[in-house]
C-alpha cells in the first residue's frame, strides 16, 4: 500500500503518517504499513496507547492497532452549522498524553478524556497561532500573540 503523507511522527518504533489517504502506522525498520485508516486524517498526536487525529470537523481516537475507539463529529455533514449551537469544528492542531487530548477547535481550546472522548473543558480563545503543546504544568498555546499556559 502507498501512503500519501503530509505529517509524520515517530513513536515507540513506529512511524505514523497522515494525509488524504488516512492515518497510517508503518514499521519503523522497514517502512511497511501496519495499518491505514479508511478516513482521511489531518493533524494528529500519538501516545503509548492511542493515536488521535482531527480532520473534516471530527476528532477521532484509534488504538495502536488502528481500530476506531471513538469519534466526536461536527453536524456540518447534516446540513447544520450554526455557530454557538452546533458542535465545534475540530480541524485544529492536536496534542495528547495519558491525561487528556487537547485540540484547537472553532469553539476554543478543548480538552477531552482520552478513554471515551468526553469533553472535560473548553476555553474560549482568539486565534491560536501555535500549540497546543504539553508542558509539565499544563497546555501551552500562543493565543492572539500571547504565550498562555492553561492548567490541566
Amino acid at each position: 500500500s502507498e501512503v500519501d503523507a503530509r505529517r509524520f511522527s515517530f513513536v515507540d518504533g513506529e512511524i505514523f503518517a497522515s494525509g488524504g489517504t488516512g492515518l497510517a502506522a508503518l514499521d519503523g525498520s522497514t517502512g511497511e504499513p501496519r495499518w491505514i485508516t479508511d478516513e482521511p486524517a489531518g493533524t494528529f498526536a500519538v501516545t503509548t496507547d492511542a493515536a488521535y487525529c482531527a480532520f473534516d470537523a471530527e476528532l477521532r481516537a484509534y488504538d495502536r492497532s488502528g481500530d476506531l475507539q471513538w469519534a466526536i463529529p461536527d453536524d456540518r455533514r447534516s446540513g447544520r452549522n450554526r455557530p454557538g449551537r452546533d458542535p465545534p469544528d475540530y480541524q485544529g492542531r492536536v496534542a495528547a498524553d495519558s491525561e487528556g487530548v487537547y485540540v484547537d477547535s472553532s469553539a476554543g481550546l478543548t480538552a477531552v478524556d482520552p478513554a471515551d472522548g468526553r469533553v472535560r473543558w473548553r476555553l474560549s480563545n482568539g486565534t491560536l497561532s501555535a500549540g497546543p503543546y504539553l508542558v509539565e504544568s499544563g497546555v501551552l498555546v500562543v493565543d492572539d500573540g500571547e504565550l498562555v499556559c492553561h492548567y490541566r
